[in-house]
């Protein structure tokens, strides 16, 4: 928590002028259950109003690298609660299927969710990803088909499908 003895001159354009003297309680905590679990938890209270402002959970199980389960909830007072699970798991040899489903309570409808598959071998590899995801709040949404070729040292042809897996999916890692 802050504590404020002066008024505060600096805020962003359109906010209004604040006299409290100290700001929201923030919490952040991690704990590694062992190496295969984790969770996480964050809660910001408002101590003038005694109410929450922010709140996330999660869970993470990751046996080995490219086995992972994951899933969060999200709330902010007011406008959001939001489900979001991803996953991403060895389904056959050199086979491996991703996924995320990310979903808002409070709009009844998906933001994100997308499906795919990696082929890897020791110089080669192939993705493909089916995504579809909300662009604006007023329910306008884009699909798309991804595919990728990777060839090891040498590079990528197609559509560059690792920053979506490594943001939709905590723990995730190309290399």
């Amino acid at each position: 928590q802050t504590r404020y003895f002066k008024d505060r001159r600096i805020r962003l354009p359109g906010d209004p002028t604040s006299d409290q003297n100290s700001s929201a309680y923030l919490t952040n905590m991690q704990w590694a259950i062992n190496p295969k679990w984790r969770v996480q938890l964050g809660h910001v209270w408002d101590s003038e109003n005694n109410q929450s402002m922010k709140t996330q959970f999660g869970f993470r199980y990751q046996p080995e690298g490219s086995k992972i389960i994951n899933f969060s909830y999200r709330y902010r007072r007011n406008n959001i609660k939001q489900v979001d699970t991803s996953f991403s798991w060895p389904i056959r040899n050199q086979w491996n299927i991703v996924g995320r489903y990310n979903y808002s309570i409070e709009d009844k409808k998906s933001l994100e969710h997308f499906l795919g598959v990696e082929y890897e071998t020791c110089c080669w590899g192939i993705r493909a990803i089916s995504r579809k995801h909300l662009m604006y709040r007023n329910g306008e949404s884009d699909t798309s088909f991804s595919i990728q070729f990777i060839f090891k040292g040498l590079g990528e042809i197609g559509m560059p499908i690792e920053n979506l897996l490594e943001d939709g999916i905590l723990g995730y890692d190309v290399s």
